[in-house]
This record gives C-alpha cells, sequence and structure tokens, in this order.
C-alpha cells in the first residue's frame, strides 16, 4: 500500500501539509508549492544549461488538494508507480522507455490538470552571463538561485498587492533540491528585511518536502524544465508539445532582476549583516 508521509491517503497528507505550512485553516489563504531546478554550467546541471531557473505554481487550498488527487489518479491510470521528473525521461530514467505517443498523451493529461488548477504558473531566470555582469558573484551575498527565488517572491508581492490579497504566501520547496541552503539564505534574508524595513513582502514561512508525496511539487519540476527549454530556443516536440501550454499566455508570470536591481538588493544584504 502507497505511504503519503506516514498516511494511507494522498488527500489526508496534502491536508495535513497545508495546516502545517500555514498553521490555519482559512480557506481564503494561498500557498505557493513550487520547486527549484537550476541550471549552470558550474553547478555540474545534467544539460550544461546557462541558465538559472527556480519555476512553479500558485494554489489555493482546494485546488492543492484536488491537484495531488488527480495527479495520483493519472499515475495509477497509466500505470506510473514513480514521481514525475523530468529527467526520468532520458534514455537512462525509469520513464525513458515511454513511446512518443505515450508521452504525447501523458503531457496533454499533465497540461490539462496544471492548468485546470493553477491559479498561475511563474518562474525567477537569471543567466550566468547576467550574474557575471551584475559583479555580485565574488561576494557572495546572494547566489543565482537565490535571486531567482526572490524574483518569485516579487512576482507574488505584486499580485497580492494587485488583488488586495492581505496574506502571507507560504512556500513549499523539494527537499531534495541541493541549493535548499542558498534558497533557505535567501528566505531567511529577506524575512529580516521585512521586518526591519517594516515593508511587508508577503513571505510566508518556508517548508520542504518529498515530490513523491506532494504533486504540486512534481508539477513545478515540470514547469521549471518547461522555462528551461524555452530559454534555451529547444522546440517541444517528441510528446512534450503539452508544457509549452503551461508557460504561454497571461496565466504565466516571469521575470529576472536587472543588474542594478541585483547591486542594490547586495548594497542592502551587507548593510543588514554589518
Amino acid at each position: 500500500m502507497a505511504s503519503y508521509g506516514g498516511f494511507s491517503r494522498i488527500d489526508e497528507y496534502l491536508n495535513y501539509l497545508w495546516f502545517t505550512m500555514h498553521h490555519s485553516d482559512d480557506p481564503n489563504k494561498q500557498v505557493w508549492a513550487f520547486h527549484t531546478r537550476c541550471y549552470l554550467d558550474e553547478s555540474g546541471t545534467h544539460d550544461g544549461s546557462p541558465y538559472t531557473v527556480v519555476a512553479g505554481l500558485l494554489l489555493n487550498r482546494s485546488n492543492f488538494v484536488s491537484l495531488g488527487i488527480e495527479w495520483q489518479k493519472m499515475l495509477c491510470e497509466r500505470g506510473i508507480k514513480v514521481p514525475i521528473h523530468m529527467t526520468e525521461f532520458g534514455p537512462h530514467g525509469n520513464l525513458g522507455h515511454l513511446s512518443e505517443a505515450d508521452r504525447y498523451l501523458l503531457f496533454a493529461n499533465i497540461a490539462g490538470i496544471i492548468n485546470s488548477h493553477k491559479t498561475y504558473s511563474l518562474a525567477g531566470v537569471l543567466g550566468q552571463e547576467q550574474y557575471k555582469k551584475a559583479k555580485v558573484h565574488k561576494r557572495k551575498e546572494m547566489s543565482p538561485y537565490g535571486y531567482c527565488f526572490l524574483y518569485c517572491v516579487k512576482i507574488n508581492h505584486l499580485e497580492a498587492d494587485f488583488n488586495k490579497y492581505p496574506y502571507n504566501i507560504a512556500y513549499l520547496m523539494s527537499e531534495v533540491s541541493e541549493h535548499k541552503g542558498q534558497i533557505l539564505a535567501a528566505h531567511a534574508t529577506t524575512m529580516v528585511m521585512q521586518e526591519i524595513e517594516k515593508q511587508p513582502y508577503h513571505m510566508g514561512s518556508i517548508t520542504f518536502d518529498y515530490p513523491k508525496n506532494v504533486p504540486a511539487l512534481q508539477a513545478a519540476d515540470v514547469i521549471a524544465w518547461g522555462v528551461n527549454r524555452k530559454l534555451m530556443g529547444k522546440p517541444f516536440d517528441q510528446g512534450f508539445e503539452f508544457i509549452e501550454t503551461i508557460i504561454d499566455g497571461p496565466s504565466h508570470k516571469q521575470g529576472s532582476y536587472s543588474n542594478e536591481d541585483m547591486e542594490g538588493h547586495e548594497r542592502r544584504l551587507r548593510k543588514f549583516r554589518n
């Protein structure tokens, strides 16, 4: 029998996780569930991409649980016993045996689930060359992953202000991210700045979990992969066509800090840390 964080049913675990993140059953509060997928040559990523990407999707409580249930049902119906992770579709991965036709049908299903549940998807991106030109890499005040995470925070903050959403937004990330420490540092620093500057960024708690337990993290991995692929100008083909529908249109928000913004942020960080 499958187990999700000690629970026998995925909906029970997702409701428990929601409460853990928010310490509240308020149905109006929302959660940001996303997964870091970073692509930089010097980080040893599998495809040697010149980009760092942090991406995912915003979900309210009902959609967070509903996406999880539909996602797990999809995997069961297709006989997929492992979590969806884009690296598994390589020739040596656990899902590398799927035919192009099977991938096409699978990702049509995946895109349908994500697009029908997300409030919006979003991504913070940063090119390796941009990071170098910004003259922040030598001082290590903030890593590329940190800046991408903070751009996601910025998007959420602006959207929350525009929609007059008064609550903080909690963040859920993958426990197995190799850059977890850098994301934690960015989150902690922003929480301090939020308190000292008395400027709310709608920054809530940060929680980590395993993607096998949380389908929203698997969905976020699909989004991050798609964003990175599009940045590199690669086509969406060989059964992956429907991924492009997730990251196109007004329901997807994406951007990057300018060099001046990164350098200004670094100066503020040094001030708070001194």
